[in-house]
């Protein structure tokens, strides 16, 4: 009431230590990433968990921030796609820090999140977090739950109350389409790249089918000799390759998907099957345009005057 805040907001505190951030935005590989303290009540039933470690309660996965493990080992959570990308570590291993005192503090990571605004930190219960940095006074991170759907008055709310804090105020949708944005940026590159080598492997396809009709001189004139005509010896060509065309594709779409398999078997990605049936059919039409054309030009050209010669 005295920041003159009119809106329903609750809002979760978060103690935070300085450390490298392990976002997708920041490229390089990190070995201490930030430590966020954080009460464990007002997460519960919230976010989602891609993998855990069995010291993880699956009723009440925040609850077990609570408890310290064996061997003083504080249990901590982080985004999956940092444990794995940033960190290139797993969920069961363990991160050693040095705490304000310089004393060991070692953290297991006991359960990777789905995509989440958390990305970049590894999130530890508050009270550890205290017990490891005590001087750690006030909080510098801020979850906010608004109970309305004008999210741009909420923001203007909170940017007016926080005003002289020098506060930068994200909404969780920006914040979540940032780090998406990265990855489609990977994700466009790679399709890009695709694409050029679709390019190239049609290139390769056409030269060694021109070679492959041109070392067939001979048998293309005994099939003209035994009464086939141009347009047949063109389709048994052209049905060859396709063979050939069907059998690549096949193979190569076997070992994509063999592939992304694992993140099939996961609950949370969802495929586009449309999009790869629609991909799979272009190669597939790419494929026999360029058999169809090459074989008409190259039988259509100087063959068969060499094959009046057998």
């Amino acid at each position: 009431a005295n920041l003159g805040i009119a809106l329903p907001l609750e809002f979760v505190q978060l103690r935070k230590s300085e450390g490298d951030d392990a976002s997708c935005l920041n490229l390089n590989r990190v070995t201490a990433p930030r430590i966020l303290g954080l009460p464990t009540a007002p997460l519960k039933g919230r976010f989602s968990f891609v993998q855990s470690t069995q010291e993880l309660d699956a009723d009440d996965p925040w609850t077990s921030l609570k408890t310290p493990l064996a061997g003083d080992v504080i249990p901590a959570i982080a985004d999956q796609t940092v444990i794995q990308w940033g960190l290139g570590m797993a969920v069961g291993d363990t991160l050693v820090y040095l705490d304000e005192a310089g004393q060991e503090m070692k953290l297991k990571l006991i359960g990777g999140l789905a995509n989440s605004i958390f990305q970049g930190n590894i999130l530890i219960d508050e009270a550890l977090f205290l017990k490891h940095f005590p001087s750690s006074s006030g909080t510098h991170v801020f979850l906010v739950d608004a109970a309305t759907t004008d999210r741009e008055a909420a923001t203007e709310v909170l940017a007016r109350a926080f005003r002289n804090e020098g506060t930068e105020i994200t909404p969780a949708a920006d914040r979540l389409a940032a780090f998406n944005q990265v990855e489609n940026t990977y994700l466009s590159i790679f399709m890009l790249l695709g694409g050029l080598a679709m390019i190239i492997g049609t290139i390769g396809l056409g030269i060694v089918l021109v070679r492959n009709i041109l070392d067939r001189v001979q048998e293309v004139g005994i099939l003209q000799a035994i009464g086939f005509k141009k347009r047949d010896v063109m389709r048994l060509i052209i049905r060859e390759h396709l063979v050939l065309l069907l059998l690549g594709t096949l193979s190569g779409t076997l070992a994509a998907f063999m592939a992304i398999l694992p993140s099939l078997l996961s609950e949370f990605v969802t495929a586009s099957w449309h999009t790869a049936v629609v991909i799979i059919a272009l190669v597939l039409a790419n494929g026999y345009v360029w058999v169809a054309l090459i074989t008409r030009r190259v039988l259509r050209g100087g063959v068969w005057d060499g094959v009046r010669g057998e």
